[in-house]
Protein backbone atom coordinates (compact mmCIF):
# COMPACT_ATOMS: atom_id res chain seq x y z
CA UNK A 1 0.00 0.00 0.00
CA UNK A 2 2.93 1.96 1.15
CA UNK A 3 4.78 1.62 -2.33
CA UNK A 4 1.31 2.11 -4.43
CA UNK A 5 0.47 5.22 -2.68
CA UNK A 6 4.02 6.81 -2.99
CA UNK A 7 4.55 5.91 -6.37
CA UNK A 8 1.02 7.54 -7.44
CA UNK A 9 1.31 10.43 -6.01
CA UNK A 10 5.04 11.07 -6.08
CA UNK A 11 5.03 11.97 -2.95
CA UNK A 12 8.02 11.58 -0.35
CA UNK A 13 8.72 9.25 2.12
CA UNK A 14 10.67 6.84 4.18
CA UNK A 15 9.93 3.22 4.19
CA UNK A 16 8.80 3.25 7.54
CA UNK A 17 8.60 6.51 9.13
CA UNK A 18 8.04 5.50 13.42
CA UNK A 19 8.06 9.66 14.68
CA UNK A 20 5.23 11.09 14.44
CA UNK A 21 4.07 8.21 17.44
CA UNK A 22 5.79 10.73 19.42
CA UNK A 23 2.80 13.03 19.82
CA UNK A 24 1.34 10.46 22.11
CA UNK A 25 4.09 10.08 24.34
CA UNK A 26 4.34 13.48 24.37
CA UNK A 27 0.76 14.43 25.21
CA UNK A 28 1.06 11.17 28.10
CA UNK A 29 4.38 12.55 29.30
CA UNK A 30 2.54 15.94 30.25
CA UNK A 31 -1.03 14.30 31.50
CA UNK A 32 1.47 12.19 33.49
CA UNK A 33 4.04 15.36 34.92
CA UNK A 34 0.51 17.62 35.49
CA UNK A 35 -0.97 14.88 38.21
CA UNK A 36 1.82 14.15 39.64
CA UNK A 37 2.15 17.70 40.52
CA UNK A 38 -0.86 18.55 40.95
CA UNK A 39 -1.00 19.28 44.29
CA UNK A 40 1.32 22.08 43.69
CA UNK A 41 -1.28 23.36 40.81
CA UNK A 42 -3.63 23.86 43.65
CA UNK A 43 -2.13 27.14 44.64
CA UNK A 44 -1.64 30.61 43.26
CA UNK A 45 1.71 30.86 44.33
CA UNK A 46 3.14 28.58 42.15
CA UNK A 47 3.66 29.17 38.69
CA UNK A 48 2.57 25.55 37.29
CA UNK A 49 -0.80 26.80 38.91
CA UNK A 50 -0.85 29.23 36.10
CA UNK A 51 0.12 26.83 33.17
CA UNK A 52 -3.22 25.57 31.24
CA UNK A 53 -2.92 21.63 30.23
CA UNK A 54 -4.09 22.20 27.07
CA UNK A 55 -2.72 25.18 25.73
CA UNK A 56 0.94 23.66 27.33
CA UNK A 57 0.08 20.45 24.56
CA UNK A 58 -0.88 22.56 21.46
CA UNK A 59 2.72 24.37 21.60
CA UNK A 60 3.89 20.78 21.40
CA UNK A 61 2.64 20.46 17.40
CA UNK A 62 4.96 23.21 15.89
CA UNK A 63 7.66 21.42 16.65
CA UNK A 64 6.85 17.86 15.47
CA UNK A 65 5.53 19.42 12.41
CA UNK A 66 8.82 21.72 11.48
CA UNK A 67 10.57 18.04 11.77
CA UNK A 68 8.37 17.03 8.75
CA UNK A 69 8.40 20.39 6.98
CA UNK A 70 12.49 20.24 7.43
CA UNK A 71 12.74 16.40 5.70
CA UNK A 72 10.06 16.62 3.21
CA UNK A 73 9.01 20.05 2.63
CA UNK A 74 5.45 21.84 2.79
CA UNK A 75 3.87 20.30 -0.49
CA UNK A 76 2.92 16.67 1.53
CA UNK A 77 4.40 13.46 2.08
CA UNK A 78 3.39 9.46 2.75
CA UNK A 79 4.57 7.85 5.77
CA UNK A 80 3.95 4.05 7.04
CA UNK A 81 3.87 3.30 10.86
CA UNK A 82 2.42 0.04 12.01
CA UNK A 83 1.82 -1.01 14.87
CA UNK A 84 -0.39 -0.25 18.40
CA UNK A 85 1.98 2.97 18.88
CA UNK A 86 1.44 4.76 15.33
CA UNK A 87 -2.27 3.74 15.85
CA UNK A 88 -2.97 5.30 19.11
CA UNK A 89 -0.91 8.30 18.02
CA UNK A 90 -3.31 9.05 15.02
CA UNK A 91 -5.45 11.08 16.77
CA UNK A 92 -2.69 13.35 18.14
CA UNK A 93 -1.32 13.94 14.84
CA UNK A 94 -4.55 15.96 13.63
CA UNK A 95 -3.67 19.34 15.09
CA UNK A 96 -0.12 18.82 13.01
CA UNK A 97 -1.95 18.05 9.75
CA UNK A 98 -5.41 18.46 9.91
CA UNK A 99 -5.77 18.00 6.26
CA UNK A 100 -4.12 15.16 6.52
CA UNK A 101 -5.97 11.13 4.99
CA UNK A 102 -5.15 8.19 6.80
CA UNK A 103 -5.36 4.55 5.12
CA UNK A 104 -5.72 1.36 7.43
CA UNK A 105 -5.09 -1.48 5.87
CA UNK A 106 -5.78 -5.09 7.87
CA UNK A 107 -5.63 -8.38 7.44
CA UNK A 108 -7.21 -11.82 9.37
CA UNK A 109 -5.63 -12.72 12.02
CA UNK A 110 -5.07 -16.62 10.85
CA UNK A 111 -2.91 -14.73 7.82
CA UNK A 112 -0.92 -12.01 9.97
CA UNK A 113 -0.36 -14.65 12.33
CA UNK A 114 1.15 -17.20 10.74
CA UNK A 115 3.25 -15.04 8.30
CA UNK A 116 4.57 -13.15 11.64
CA UNK A 117 5.45 -16.75 12.85
CA UNK A 118 8.08 -17.32 10.08
CA UNK A 119 9.11 -13.59 9.58
CA UNK A 120 9.88 -12.94 13.35
CA UNK A 121 10.56 -16.28 14.54
CA UNK A 122 12.29 -14.94 18.10
CA UNK A 123 8.79 -13.72 19.42
CA UNK A 124 6.37 -16.46 20.90
CA UNK A 125 3.48 -17.32 19.43
CA UNK A 126 1.19 -15.67 22.34
CA UNK A 127 3.19 -11.87 21.56
CA UNK A 128 2.30 -12.35 17.85
CA UNK A 129 -1.12 -13.08 18.95
CA UNK A 130 -1.25 -9.97 21.47
CA UNK A 131 0.39 -7.36 18.82
CA UNK A 132 -2.64 -8.39 16.35
CA UNK A 133 -5.08 -7.91 18.99
CA UNK A 134 -3.77 -5.00 20.02
CA UNK A 135 -3.60 -3.79 16.64
CA UNK A 136 -7.06 -3.83 15.47
CA UNK A 137 -8.81 -2.99 18.79
CA UNK A 138 -6.73 -0.05 18.80
CA UNK A 139 -7.62 1.14 15.77
CA UNK A 140 -11.93 0.70 16.41
CA UNK A 141 -10.61 3.04 19.59
CA UNK A 142 -8.66 5.68 17.36
CA UNK A 143 -11.16 5.66 15.02
CA UNK A 144 -13.79 6.92 17.16
CA UNK A 145 -11.61 10.01 17.43
CA UNK A 146 -10.83 11.27 13.68
CA UNK A 147 -12.16 13.93 12.51
CA UNK A 148 -10.10 13.71 9.43
CA UNK A 149 -10.49 11.82 6.52
CA UNK A 150 -9.97 7.97 6.66
CA UNK A 151 -10.22 4.72 4.38
CA UNK A 152 -10.49 1.40 5.30
CA UNK A 153 -8.85 -1.71 3.60
CA UNK A 154 -8.98 -5.52 4.12
CA UNK A 155 -6.02 -7.28 2.62
CA UNK A 156 -8.08 -9.71 1.23
CA UNK A 157 -10.47 -7.14 -0.40
CA UNK A 158 -7.04 -5.60 -2.46
CA UNK A 159 -5.95 -8.77 -3.18
CA UNK A 160 -8.86 -10.21 -5.08
CA UNK A 161 -10.46 -7.07 -5.59
CA UNK A 162 -8.26 -4.86 -6.58
CA UNK A 163 -10.28 -2.86 -9.08
CA UNK A 164 -13.08 -1.89 -6.56
CA UNK A 165 -10.31 -1.34 -3.96
CA UNK A 166 -8.13 1.29 -6.76
CA UNK A 167 -11.55 2.93 -7.24
CA UNK A 168 -12.82 3.66 -3.79
CA UNK A 169 -9.36 4.66 -3.10
CA UNK A 170 -9.11 6.92 -5.84
CA UNK A 171 -12.49 8.61 -4.99
CA UNK A 172 -10.69 8.89 -1.21
CA UNK A 173 -7.38 10.61 -2.63
CA UNK A 174 -9.14 12.60 -5.51
CA UNK A 175 -6.69 11.11 -7.94
CA UNK A 176 -7.22 11.57 -11.91
CA UNK A 177 -8.21 9.38 -14.01
CA UNK A 178 -4.36 8.80 -15.16
CA UNK A 179 -3.27 8.13 -11.38
CA UNK A 180 -5.76 5.54 -11.12
CA UNK A 181 -5.28 4.25 -13.91
CA UNK A 182 -1.46 4.04 -12.62
CA UNK A 183 -2.83 2.77 -8.96
CA UNK A 184 -4.44 0.12 -10.48
CA UNK A 185 -1.31 -1.22 -12.65
CA UNK A 186 1.17 -1.21 -9.27
CA UNK A 187 -1.74 -3.07 -7.42
CA UNK A 188 -1.70 -5.92 -10.32
CA UNK A 189 1.76 -6.15 -11.05
CA UNK A 190 3.63 -5.46 -7.27
CA UNK A 191 1.18 -7.91 -5.30
CA UNK A 192 0.66 -7.21 -2.18
CA UNK A 193 2.75 -8.49 0.71
CA UNK A 194 1.26 -11.95 1.51
CA UNK A 195 4.22 -14.36 2.54
CA UNK A 196 4.34 -15.48 -1.04
CA UNK A 197 2.09 -18.38 -1.53
CA UNK A 198 1.82 -18.66 2.23
CA UNK A 199 -1.76 -16.72 2.55
CA UNK A 200 -2.34 -16.66 -0.90
CA UNK A 201 -5.54 -18.45 -0.46
CA UNK A 202 -7.93 -18.29 3.00
CA UNK A 203 -7.99 -22.00 4.88
CA UNK A 204 -9.56 -22.30 8.29
CA UNK A 205 -7.91 -22.89 11.57
CA UNK A 206 -8.13 -26.61 11.32
CA UNK A 207 -5.91 -26.54 7.99
CA UNK A 208 -3.00 -24.78 9.35
CA UNK A 209 0.59 -26.23 11.07
CA UNK A 210 -0.70 -25.00 14.03
CA UNK A 211 -0.50 -27.50 17.53
CA UNK A 212 -3.74 -27.85 19.40
CA UNK A 213 -2.24 -25.47 22.34
CA UNK A 214 -1.50 -22.96 19.59
CA UNK A 215 -4.79 -22.74 18.19
CA UNK A 216 -6.26 -22.66 22.63
CA UNK A 217 -3.72 -19.21 22.72
CA UNK A 218 -4.98 -18.02 19.75
CA UNK A 219 -8.64 -18.34 20.14
CA UNK A 220 -8.11 -16.90 24.10
CA UNK A 221 -6.01 -13.97 22.77
CA UNK A 222 -7.44 -12.71 19.56
CA UNK A 223 -11.15 -14.09 19.68
CA UNK A 224 -13.17 -11.19 20.45
CA UNK A 225 -11.31 -9.47 18.69
CA UNK A 226 -12.07 -11.81 15.24
CA UNK A 227 -15.49 -11.84 15.82
CA UNK A 228 -15.37 -7.55 16.30
CA UNK A 229 -13.85 -7.27 13.20
CA UNK A 230 -16.00 -9.87 11.34
CA UNK A 231 -13.66 -13.12 10.76
CA UNK A 232 -13.96 -16.57 10.80
CA UNK A 233 -12.19 -19.33 11.43
CA UNK A 234 -13.01 -20.80 8.20
CA UNK A 235 -11.97 -20.78 4.78
CA UNK A 236 -14.54 -18.10 4.01
CA UNK A 237 -12.52 -15.47 5.36
CA UNK A 238 -15.07 -13.51 6.95
CA UNK A 239 -18.12 -14.52 9.72
CA UNK A 240 -21.50 -15.13 7.95
CA UNK A 241 -22.81 -11.88 9.33
CA UNK A 242 -20.00 -10.02 7.84
CA UNK A 243 -20.47 -11.38 4.29
CA UNK A 244 -24.32 -10.85 4.75
CA UNK A 245 -23.50 -6.67 5.61
CA UNK A 246 -20.75 -6.87 2.89
CA UNK A 247 -23.18 -8.38 0.19
CA UNK A 248 -26.13 -5.18 1.03
CA UNK A 249 -23.07 -2.90 0.52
Amino acid sequence: MLNTVRKTLEMPHHGEGHFFPIMHALHRATNMYFERHKFQAKSERHMLHHVDIAEFRNLLVEPVRTVYHNLYGGDGFVDKTPGKDGIVAIPHMQKVFPTMRVIYAQRRGLEVIRSAVLKFPQADFRTHCEIWRDCVMSWKESRERLRCAFFEVDQFDLHHYPELVTARLSTFLELSEEQSEKMLGFFRSDRPQSSGALNEVPRSIDELDWSAEQIDIFREVCGEAMEACGYSETASYYSDAKLAERSNT
